[in-house]
C-alpha cells in the first residue's frame, strides 16, 4: 500500500511511518523540517520499507498542489492519505493574538483542506482509497487555554464525519483519530501566551497514553477501518462521558482546568 502522512518528521506521524514501514508498506513522508523528515526517513529506510520524502508547508496551496504532481510522477499515486501535521497553541482565548489563531487554522485546518482537494480526486476516480484525518480530543470536547486549538481540530472532525458519508459509496474510507495528550513533544514545542511550560507537566499528569500504546491502537484502527479512533483510556471516558452528561463533563473539566491555573503568568 502507497501512504502519505504529513507531519511526518516526529510525533505521531513518525510513529505512525515507522509502524506502517514495518509492515511493508511505501511510504510518502511530508514535513516542513527538513533535517528531522531526514531522520524519519532514515529510519524508514532501515526498517525495509521504500521511502520519498517531501519538504512541504501544507498551508502552502501551491506548495500542496506541486506535492501532489511529484507524488504522482513518483509513485504513481496514493492509496491512504494521513493528515497528521499540526501545531497547538497554549492561553486562554483573550491572550492569543489573532495571528496565531490565522496560524493554526492554516495549519491544522486549511492544510488538511488542501491536502484533500489535491489527493481525493484522484482516489475517486479509482473508487478505492482511505483518508486518515488526525484531530484531537480537543476536536470532540473543548479544553479551555486551547480554544484556537480546539476550533482547528473540531473543523477537522466535523468535516470528516461529512466526508465519510459522502465517499462511502465511492469506495472510499474516512477515519478520524482523535487522540488524548498521547507521550510526544507537541505540548513542549507549543507556543504559551499566560502559562509557563509547566502547563505541560500537569497535562501529561492526567491525561497521557504511553507513546507505543497510542500509535498502536491508531494503527490497529486505521487498518480496521474504523470512522473513530480514540487512543487511551481515558480519552475514551472523556468522550463517551460526555455523551452520557455534558453538564457533568463541563464540571470536572473546570476543576482540572483549576489545576492548571498556578501555571498562570503575567
Amino acid at each position: 500500500m502507497r501512504i502519505l502522512i504529513t507531519g511526518a518528521a516526529k510525533g505521531l506521524g513518525r510513529g505512525m511511518a515507522l509502524a506502517f514501514a514495518k509492515k511493508g508498506h511505501e511510504l510518502a513522508l511530508v514535513d516542513i523540517d527538513r533535517n528531522a523528515l531526514d531522520q524519519t526517513a532514515s529510519e524508514v529506510e532501515r526498517a525495509g520499507a521504500r521511502c520519498h520524502k517531501y519538504t512541504v508547508d501544507v498551508s502552502n496551496r501551491a506548495r500542496v498542489n506541486e506535492l501532489a504532481e511529484k507524488v504522482n510522477s513518483e509513485m504513481d499515486g496514493i492509496d491512504m492519505l494521513i493528515n497528521n501535521a499540526g501545531v497547538v497553541v497554549v492561553g486562554e482565548f483573550l491572550d492569543v493574538p489573532l495571528e496565531e489563531w490565522e496560524r493554526i487554522m492554516a495549519i491544522n485546518f486549511w492544510g488538511a483542506v488542501y491536502m484533500l482537494m489535491a489527493f481525493l480526486p484522484d482516489m475517486v476516480k479509482r473508487g478505492s482509497g482511505h483518508v486518515v484525518n488526525v484531530s484531537s480530543m480537543g476536536g470532540l470536547a473543548g479544553s479551555p487555554a486551547e480554544t484556537h486549538y480546539g476550533a482547528s481540530k473540531f473543523a477537522i472532525s466535523g468535516m470528516s464525519e461529512a466526508l465519510y458519508n459522502e465517499v462511502a459509496n465511492k469506495g472510499i474510507k474516512v477515519t478520524l483519530v482523535c487522540p488524548s495528550p498521547i507521550e510526544t513533544n507537541i505540548l513542549r514545542s507549543a507556543r504559551y501566551y499566560g502559562f509557563d511550560k509547566g502547563y505541560e507537566q500537569e497535562v501529561w499528569s492526567f491525561w497521557s497514553t504511553p507513546f507505543d500504546k497510542g500509535i498502536a491502537e491508531i494503527v490497529r484502527g486505521i487498518e480496521k477501518g474504523k470512522f473513530l479512533v480514540i487512543p487511551g483510556t481515558l480519552g475514551k471516558v472523556a468522550y463517551y462521558g460526555r455523551r452520557i452528561s455534558q453538564s457533568a463533563y463541563l464540571s470536572v473539566r473546570r476543576n482540572i482546568y483549576g489545576k492548571v491555573l498556578k501555571h498562570r503568568v503575567g
